[in-house]
């Protein structure tokens, strides 16, 4: 179970930190809708993270 957790730990930081740097490439090239989306969608898998490590740690 904890192996899985990792996984999904370091999935989500691959995929955040991924969603904000083209968030901020779009930023660049004047694409602020594209941006906005991607920027959202981070932050809320940044979000997702920290429950779910709260979530591990009260277990």
């Amino acid at each position: 179970m904890a192996g899985q957790s990792i996984a999904g730990i370091i999935g989500i930081i691959i995929l955040s930190s991924l969603m904000l740097i083209l968030s901020f490439v779009f930023s660049e090239r004047g694409e602020g809708n594209i941006s906005l989306l991607l920027l959202f969608a981070g932050i809320i898998l940044a979000f997702i993270l920290v429950f779910d490590v709260l979530r591990s740690k009260r277990s």
